[in-house]
């Protein structure tokens, strides 16, 4: 299983290259398999959840995975990238 200590190196990388705040994604990271791990944001715009009424508008939103092939790591974006985490300030 990756996890934190396995992927910061890339991460860190991967930040600086694409101007992301670092401390930002490293907050992010809260699902990790064997493959890859998964950054998720809560939506800021969504102040708390309703019970079944708004289960949809509070789902985690996925802003990054990062896989590993064979030895290296690599990172796919989503549609969620550009605003929760490129934009994103500490």
């Amino acid at each position: 299983m990756l996890n934190r200590e396995q992927i910061a190196p890339f991460l860190k990388e991967y930040c600086k290259d694409n101007s992301i705040n670092y401390d930002v994604a490293y907050k992010q990271i809260k699902l990790a398999s064997k493959d890859y791990v998964c950054l998720f944001v809560n939506p800021p715009d969504i102040t708390k959840a309703d019970g079944l009424k708004n289960d949809r508008d509070v789902l985690m939103l996925p802003t990054l995975f990062i896989r590993k092939n064979d030895k290296r790591f690599y990172a796919e974006e989503t549609q969620y990238t550009e605003k929760y985490l490129k934009g994103a300030r500490a």
